[in-house]
Protein backbone atom coordinates (compact mmCIF):
# COMPACT_ATOMS: atom_id res chain seq x y z
CA UNK A 1 0.00 0.00 0.00
CA UNK A 2 1.35 3.58 -0.93
CA UNK A 3 0.51 6.95 0.67
CA UNK A 4 0.87 9.90 -0.58
CA UNK A 5 2.65 12.75 1.19
CA UNK A 6 5.82 13.87 2.34
CA UNK A 7 8.01 11.25 3.57
CA UNK A 8 9.07 11.36 7.47
CA UNK A 9 12.23 10.20 8.70
CA UNK A 10 12.27 7.23 11.60
CA UNK A 11 14.63 7.52 14.28
CA UNK A 12 14.88 4.85 16.42
CA UNK A 13 17.48 4.09 19.36
CA UNK A 14 20.11 6.62 17.06
CA UNK A 15 19.89 7.82 13.59
CA UNK A 16 18.15 5.90 10.62
CA UNK A 17 20.34 3.66 8.97
CA UNK A 18 18.90 2.45 5.37
CA UNK A 19 20.57 -0.96 6.15
CA UNK A 20 19.07 -1.55 9.27
CA UNK A 21 15.98 -3.63 9.46
CA UNK A 22 13.82 -1.64 11.92
CA UNK A 23 11.53 -4.80 12.44
CA UNK A 24 14.18 -6.87 13.75
CA UNK A 25 17.75 -7.97 14.87
CA UNK A 26 20.25 -6.39 11.76
CA UNK A 27 22.52 -9.17 9.81
CA UNK A 28 25.26 -7.93 7.52
CA UNK A 29 27.08 -9.94 5.10
CA UNK A 30 31.08 -9.36 4.38
CA UNK A 31 31.73 -8.65 0.62
CA UNK A 32 33.26 -11.80 -1.10
CA UNK A 33 33.46 -14.17 1.96
CA UNK A 34 29.72 -15.40 2.55
CA UNK A 35 30.12 -15.14 5.70
CA UNK A 36 27.33 -13.58 7.87
CA UNK A 37 28.35 -11.47 11.39
CA UNK A 38 26.30 -8.93 13.59
CA UNK A 39 23.31 -9.74 15.41
CA UNK A 40 20.79 -13.08 15.56
CA UNK A 41 17.95 -13.55 17.00
CA UNK A 42 19.30 -11.33 20.20
CA UNK A 43 21.87 -13.19 21.55
CA UNK A 44 24.50 -10.57 21.10
CA UNK A 45 27.43 -9.51 18.51
CA UNK A 46 29.62 -12.21 16.37
CA UNK A 47 31.98 -14.20 18.45
CA UNK A 48 29.60 -14.13 21.65
CA UNK A 49 26.30 -15.49 20.16
CA UNK A 50 24.58 -17.90 17.81
CA UNK A 51 24.45 -21.34 17.49
CA UNK A 52 27.29 -22.57 18.70
CA UNK A 53 27.57 -20.50 21.41
CA UNK A 54 24.75 -21.45 23.28
CA UNK A 55 25.60 -24.99 22.62
CA UNK A 56 28.79 -24.58 24.15
CA UNK A 57 27.57 -22.55 27.27
CA UNK A 58 25.30 -25.72 27.98
CA UNK A 59 28.08 -28.12 27.77
CA UNK A 60 30.13 -25.91 30.17
CA UNK A 61 26.63 -25.44 32.47
CA UNK A 62 26.62 -29.40 32.59
CA UNK A 63 30.33 -29.83 33.29
CA UNK A 64 30.00 -27.49 36.20
CA UNK A 65 26.64 -29.70 37.77
CA UNK A 66 28.65 -32.52 37.02
CA UNK A 67 31.97 -30.87 38.81
CA UNK A 68 30.05 -29.65 41.50
CA UNK A 69 28.26 -33.57 42.15
CA UNK A 70 31.12 -35.30 42.35
CA UNK A 71 31.78 -34.35 45.96
CA UNK A 72 28.45 -35.78 46.99
CA UNK A 73 28.80 -38.95 44.46
CA UNK A 74 32.21 -39.40 46.36
CA UNK A 75 31.14 -39.62 49.61
CA UNK A 76 28.14 -41.93 48.47
CA UNK A 77 30.77 -43.91 47.53
CA UNK A 78 33.00 -43.75 50.51
CA UNK A 79 29.92 -44.25 52.96
CA UNK A 80 29.05 -47.29 50.87
CA UNK A 81 32.59 -48.79 51.38
CA UNK A 82 32.39 -48.22 55.24
CA UNK A 83 29.37 -49.83 55.52
CA UNK A 84 30.22 -53.07 54.14
CA UNK A 85 33.23 -53.05 56.09
CA UNK A 86 31.53 -52.45 59.02
CA UNK A 87 29.17 -54.62 58.43
CA UNK A 88 26.16 -53.17 58.92
CA UNK A 89 24.29 -49.48 58.95
CA UNK A 90 24.82 -48.82 62.99
CA UNK A 91 28.05 -50.31 63.15
CA UNK A 92 29.50 -47.88 59.88
CA UNK A 93 27.66 -44.70 61.97
CA UNK A 94 29.48 -45.70 64.80
CA UNK A 95 32.77 -45.68 62.55
CA UNK A 96 32.08 -42.10 61.18
CA UNK A 97 30.85 -40.61 64.46
CA UNK A 98 34.48 -41.54 66.04
CA UNK A 99 36.36 -40.25 62.52
CA UNK A 100 37.94 -36.37 63.31
CA UNK A 101 36.92 -35.44 60.24
CA UNK A 102 32.85 -34.82 61.80
CA UNK A 103 34.30 -33.66 65.06
CA UNK A 104 32.49 -30.09 66.06
CA UNK A 105 35.10 -26.73 64.82
CA UNK A 106 32.39 -24.42 65.30
CA UNK A 107 28.97 -23.26 66.98
CA UNK A 108 27.32 -20.41 65.25
CA UNK A 109 24.47 -18.72 67.10
CA UNK A 110 22.61 -16.04 65.39
CA UNK A 111 19.37 -14.04 67.32
CA UNK A 112 20.41 -13.33 70.28
CA UNK A 113 19.55 -9.44 71.49
CA UNK A 114 18.72 -10.40 75.37
CA UNK A 115 19.51 -14.04 75.34
CA UNK A 116 23.01 -14.88 76.81
CA UNK A 117 25.17 -16.55 74.18
CA UNK A 118 27.63 -18.52 76.98
CA UNK A 119 23.87 -19.86 78.16
CA UNK A 120 23.05 -20.99 74.59
CA UNK A 121 26.34 -22.86 74.18
CA UNK A 122 25.88 -24.19 77.81
CA UNK A 123 22.37 -25.42 77.39
CA UNK A 124 23.48 -27.06 73.67
CA UNK A 125 25.88 -29.57 76.11
CA UNK A 126 28.11 -29.90 72.97
CA UNK A 127 31.83 -29.12 72.56
CA UNK A 128 35.07 -29.66 70.18
CA UNK A 129 35.03 -33.63 70.81
CA UNK A 130 31.09 -34.24 69.68
CA UNK A 131 30.56 -35.67 66.75
CA UNK A 132 28.18 -33.72 64.70
CA UNK A 133 26.76 -37.35 64.08
CA UNK A 134 25.84 -37.75 67.85
CA UNK A 135 24.05 -34.24 68.09
CA UNK A 136 20.06 -34.53 67.38
CA UNK A 137 19.00 -30.91 66.46
CA UNK A 138 15.73 -31.05 66.85
CA UNK A 139 15.95 -32.01 71.20
CA UNK A 140 18.90 -29.06 71.20
CA UNK A 141 16.00 -26.63 69.97
CA UNK A 142 13.56 -27.90 72.12
CA UNK A 143 16.20 -27.59 75.26
CA UNK A 144 16.87 -23.68 74.08
CA UNK A 145 12.85 -22.60 73.56
CA UNK A 146 12.73 -23.10 77.20
CA UNK A 147 14.85 -20.20 78.50
CA UNK A 148 12.69 -17.26 79.12
CA UNK A 149 13.15 -14.82 76.25
CA UNK A 150 13.59 -17.75 73.50
CA UNK A 151 10.10 -17.63 71.07
CA UNK A 152 11.85 -19.80 68.69
CA UNK A 153 14.76 -21.69 68.07
CA UNK A 154 15.80 -23.79 64.68
CA UNK A 155 19.45 -26.04 65.06
CA UNK A 156 21.02 -26.89 62.34
CA UNK A 157 24.11 -29.01 61.02
CA UNK A 158 26.39 -27.84 58.33
CA UNK A 159 28.26 -31.04 57.55
CA UNK A 160 30.96 -31.87 58.25
CA UNK A 161 31.85 -30.35 61.08
CA UNK A 162 29.00 -27.26 62.04
CA UNK A 163 26.11 -26.29 64.04
CA UNK A 164 24.22 -23.47 63.03
CA UNK A 165 21.84 -21.97 65.58
CA UNK A 166 19.15 -19.25 65.00
CA UNK A 167 16.72 -18.02 67.65
CA UNK A 168 13.81 -15.65 67.34
CA UNK A 169 13.36 -13.68 70.44
CA UNK A 170 10.40 -12.36 72.51
CA UNK A 171 9.01 -8.91 71.70
CA UNK A 172 8.09 -7.15 74.70
CA UNK A 173 4.38 -5.49 75.21
CA UNK A 174 4.39 -4.27 78.21
CA UNK A 175 5.26 -4.79 81.94
CA UNK A 176 3.25 -6.82 84.47
CA UNK A 177 3.26 -6.71 88.32
CA UNK A 178 2.00 -9.96 90.34
CA UNK A 179 1.49 -10.17 93.70
CA UNK A 180 0.10 -7.88 96.44
CA UNK A 181 1.81 -4.87 98.76
CA UNK A 182 5.42 -5.43 98.95
CA UNK A 183 5.49 -8.98 97.50
CA UNK A 184 5.38 -8.07 94.10
CA UNK A 185 7.17 -9.38 90.77
CA UNK A 186 7.41 -7.55 87.98
CA UNK A 187 7.53 -9.51 84.29
CA UNK A 188 7.88 -8.72 80.80
CA UNK A 189 4.61 -9.61 78.76
CA UNK A 190 4.17 -10.54 74.99
CA UNK A 191 2.17 -9.19 72.33
CA UNK A 192 0.07 -12.51 73.26
CA UNK A 193 -0.14 -12.15 75.99
CA UNK A 194 2.09 -14.40 77.98
CA UNK A 195 4.56 -13.19 81.07
CA UNK A 196 7.85 -14.82 79.57
CA UNK A 197 10.98 -13.51 81.87
CA UNK A 198 11.01 -10.98 85.00
CA UNK A 199 12.28 -7.51 84.48
CA UNK A 200 15.72 -7.25 86.47
CA UNK A 201 16.31 -4.19 88.36
CA UNK A 202 18.93 -2.78 85.75
CA UNK A 203 16.63 -3.26 82.35
CA UNK A 204 15.75 -0.61 80.31
CA UNK A 205 11.54 -0.27 81.77
CA UNK A 206 10.67 2.25 79.18
CA UNK A 207 6.88 0.23 78.70
CA UNK A 208 3.66 0.48 79.71
CA UNK A 209 2.67 -1.21 83.35
CA UNK A 210 -0.15 -3.15 84.00
CA UNK A 211 -1.02 -3.48 87.82
CA UNK A 212 -4.24 -5.44 89.39
CA UNK A 213 -3.53 -8.69 88.51
CA UNK A 214 -2.45 -10.90 91.34
CA UNK A 215 -0.40 -13.55 89.16
CA UNK A 216 -0.62 -15.06 86.32
CA UNK A 217 -2.87 -17.94 86.49
CA UNK A 218 -5.78 -14.86 87.24
CA UNK A 219 -4.60 -13.28 83.79
CA UNK A 220 -5.32 -16.41 82.09
CA UNK A 221 -8.76 -16.68 84.26
CA UNK A 222 -9.52 -13.16 83.04
CA UNK A 223 -10.35 -13.68 79.25
CA UNK A 224 -11.86 -10.57 78.67
CA UNK A 225 -9.74 -8.52 80.98
CA UNK A 226 -6.92 -10.14 78.52
CA UNK A 227 -8.23 -9.38 75.59
CA UNK A 228 -8.78 -6.21 76.69
CA UNK A 229 -5.77 -5.25 77.59
CA UNK A 230 -3.73 -6.86 74.91
CA UNK A 231 -6.15 -4.53 72.79
CA UNK A 232 -5.00 -1.58 73.97
CA UNK A 233 -1.59 -1.98 74.14
CA UNK A 234 -1.76 -2.57 70.30
CA UNK A 235 -3.65 0.93 70.05
CA UNK A 236 -1.10 2.68 72.14
CA UNK A 237 1.60 1.08 69.84
CA UNK A 238 0.88 3.37 67.05
CA UNK A 239 2.05 5.96 68.48
CA UNK A 240 -0.36 8.84 68.25
CA UNK A 241 1.02 12.15 68.56
CA UNK A 242 -1.56 13.02 71.05
CA UNK A 243 -0.24 9.61 72.72
CA UNK A 244 2.81 8.29 72.27
CA UNK A 245 3.20 4.87 73.62
CA UNK A 246 6.30 6.70 75.92
CA UNK A 247 3.51 8.59 77.59
CA UNK A 248 1.35 5.49 79.05
CA UNK A 249 2.83 5.08 82.49
CA UNK A 250 0.12 2.85 84.06
CA UNK A 251 -2.73 0.53 82.66
CA UNK A 252 -4.57 -0.72 86.19
CA UNK A 253 -7.20 -3.14 86.17
CA UNK A 254 -9.75 -2.20 88.98
CA UNK A 255 -12.05 -5.31 88.38
CA UNK A 256 -13.68 -7.13 85.48
CA UNK A 257 -15.62 -4.52 83.72
CA UNK A 258 -13.01 -1.48 83.89
CA UNK A 259 -9.81 -0.13 83.83
CA UNK A 260 -8.14 2.70 84.10
CA UNK A 261 -5.12 4.45 82.33
CA UNK A 262 -2.55 6.99 84.10
CA UNK A 263 -0.26 9.19 82.00
CA UNK A 264 3.18 10.21 82.08
CA UNK A 265 2.94 14.33 81.61
CA UNK A 266 -1.31 14.42 83.40
CA UNK A 267 -1.54 12.85 87.01
CA UNK A 268 -5.02 12.79 85.68
CA UNK A 269 -7.10 9.25 85.18
CA UNK A 270 -9.24 7.80 82.19
CA UNK A 271 -11.59 5.20 83.28
CA UNK A 272 -12.06 2.47 80.37
CA UNK A 273 -14.55 -0.03 80.50
CA UNK A 274 -13.20 -3.41 78.67
CA UNK A 275 -16.35 -3.68 75.86
CA UNK A 276 -15.77 -1.91 72.77
CA UNK A 277 -11.94 -1.08 73.81
CA UNK A 278 -10.63 0.06 70.40
CA UNK A 279 -13.80 2.72 70.17
CA UNK A 280 -12.94 4.14 73.44
CA UNK A 281 -9.64 4.37 72.46
CA UNK A 282 -9.95 6.33 69.03
CA UNK A 283 -12.78 8.84 70.98
CA UNK A 284 -10.00 9.28 73.36
CA UNK A 285 -7.32 10.54 70.76
CA UNK A 286 -10.15 12.45 69.23
CA UNK A 287 -11.05 14.09 73.13
CA UNK A 288 -7.25 14.35 73.78
CA UNK A 289 -6.27 16.40 70.58
CA UNK A 290 -9.08 19.10 71.24
CA UNK A 291 -7.91 19.44 74.33
CA UNK A 292 -4.24 20.01 73.48
CA UNK A 293 -4.82 22.33 70.98
CA UNK A 294 -7.32 24.36 73.53
CA UNK A 295 -5.80 28.15 74.07
CA UNK A 296 -7.63 30.89 76.10
CA UNK A 297 -11.51 30.64 76.62
CA UNK A 298 -12.35 26.96 77.00
CA UNK A 299 -11.49 23.78 78.82
CA UNK A 300 -7.49 23.05 78.10
CA UNK A 301 -6.08 19.95 79.19
CA UNK A 302 -4.32 21.08 82.24
CA UNK A 303 -7.90 21.58 83.80
CA UNK A 304 -8.78 18.06 83.74
CA UNK A 305 -9.09 16.71 86.31
CA UNK A 306 -10.33 12.72 85.33
CA UNK A 307 -11.44 11.63 81.86
CA UNK A 308 -14.39 9.00 81.73
CA UNK A 309 -14.33 6.89 78.71
CA UNK A 310 -17.64 4.75 78.87
CA UNK A 311 -19.62 6.24 81.87
CA UNK A 312 -23.27 7.32 81.96
CA UNK A 313 -24.73 4.87 79.07
CA UNK A 314 -21.29 4.94 77.34
CA UNK A 315 -20.94 8.59 77.18
CA UNK A 316 -17.54 10.64 77.54
CA UNK A 317 -17.23 12.64 80.50
CA UNK A 318 -14.88 15.40 81.58
CA UNK A 319 -14.47 16.52 84.93
CA UNK A 320 -12.27 19.30 85.62
CA UNK A 321 -10.03 19.31 88.46
CA UNK A 322 -10.74 22.26 91.57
Amino acid sequence: MIFAGKKKNRRLNGPYNPGRNLAGPVRNFAPGSGKAYGYKNGLGPAGSGGRNSSIKSKSGRKLRHLFRALPALLAVIVLAAVFRQAGGWQAGLDMLSGLDYFRLAEVKISGCNFTNRSEIRRTLGVDHKTSLFDIDADDLAEKIKEKSWVYSARVKKRWPDALLVSIEEHTPEALIVFGEQDHTRMYYLSASGQPFAEAGEDDDLDLPVITGIKSAAELEASHEVKKALLTLLKQVRRNSPYLPRQNVSELHVIDKQRLVMYLVDYPFPIYLGIDRIKGQYKNLLTLLGVLYKKHGKGVKIDDVGSICMNCYERRVSVLLAR
